[in-house]
């Protein structure tokens, strides 16, 4: 629109919106905003069209309106530019399995995985263009019409490499995951849209299986997803989070109950729900905790896998309490309760 309109307001609220894009996500907005802007200036070889934009008062209008917020947050927490802009942003990429997060884990993933995230993000719709996409390309190659294989206008141009920058971006990231993909959706579905408006309605016309297809598409999708929120709202159980085991510890403490325990792994998610009360502890460091205080009761959230290891090398005896998706809640027995239980050294009933 800024190009379009020659000295019009557009042109500065780039800015404005860049400025909400480093308060709301830091410096990667500008990675992920310029990354396509300058792909799409190599496409249309038009660099002098980028002349028209005023990017140093720009930029000052930028850093005007972001700076203040963090200046604020380095005074407020000292180190947080360092933790922030250093880790967050630089060593999350480059560094697989980064153990720096305060806030969850690395999310190590195999290099390109990104790609999956972005056909499960984008599903169906995603996948359908680009099998569209390539058809018609590969079609107009046979066909020997150079013409036709340029069907997109500038403005389609820059919102298909919005639409695909962040998977090729975060291709060779240590880090991701699936929430990256976010930001690439709306101009996918501005472009899909426009693609499907120009080649015309869906009418009696249009062939039997693509008019069905289309409308059942259509219909079924959003049933789907509001059926697995319904799911997800109503079994939360059955969902990866720690939000009924937090509330489970939570309904049953009192003033002297120590904090929760989690052992070797803790979930973003328990923290979140927990308000950041649980506490993550190393087996070691837990057995010379209750070593140290026997006639204690502790809550011990203990992944799936690591439950049969870990609960034979634990000074005290547990009872189990509580299970989720993926961790098993046990409570502690004090030595003077004389709590009976099974041969295991865990109770079998939760």
């Amino acid at each position: 629109l800024a190009l379009r309109q020659p000295g019009s307001l557009w042109r500065w609220w780039i800015f404005v919106g860049l400025a909400v894009g480093l308060l709301a996500k830091g410096p990667l907005a500008i990675v992920l905003i310029g990354g396509p802007l300058i792909l799409w200036v190599l496409w249309r070889r038009q660099w002098r069209d980028l002349c028209q934009i005023p990017w140093a008062r720009g930029l000052l209008l930028s850093a005007v309106v972001s700076l203040p917020w963090y200046v604020a947050a380095e005074l407020k927490t000292p180190g947080f530019i360092k933790y922030f802009i250093v880790g967050e942003h630089f060593l999350r990429y480059i560094v697989p399995r980064w153990g720096g997060d305060l806030y969850g884990g690395a999310h190590r993933e195999t290099y390109g995985t990104i790609w999956l995230y972005w056909i499960g993000a984008s599903f169906p719709w995603g996948p359908i263009g680009a099998v569209v996409f390539i058809r018609r390309w590969l079609s107009s190659r046979r066909s020997g019409r150079p013409a036709a294989r340029q069907r997109l206008s500038d403005e389609q141009r820059l919102l298909l490499l919005a639409a695909l920058f962040h998977s090729l971006f975060f291709s060779f990231s240590g880090n991701i995951l699936w929430t990256y993909q976010l930001p690439a959706l709306a101009p996918l579905a501005m472009l899909l849209g426009q693609l499907m408006t120009n080649a015309g309605p869906v009418t009696a016309s249009t062939p039997s299986g693509t008019r069905y297809g289309v409308m059942a598409i259509t219909a079924v999708v959003p049933l789907v997803v509001m059926f697995i929120s319904l799911y997800a709202q109503f079994y939360p159980e059955k969902v990866r989070t720690e939000k009924a085991l937090v509330a489970y510890y939570d309904e049953r403490k009192d003033a002297d109950t120590p904090p929760l325990i989690y052992i070797e792994y803790l979930p973003f998610s328990a923290r979140f729900y927990s308000r950041g009360q649980v506490q993550p502890m190393t087996l070691p460091a837990v057995k010379s905790l209750m070593r140290d205080n026997i006639d204690s009761v502790y809550y011990l959230a203990i992944a799936h896998k690591n439950i049969d290891e870990v609960i034979h090398s634990l000074p005290a005896k547990v009872q189990m309490r509580f299970q989720n998706q993926r961790f098993t809640l046990f409570q502690t027995v004090p030595a003077i309760g004389k709590i009976a239980l099974n041969g295991m050294g865990r109770s079998a009933a939760p």
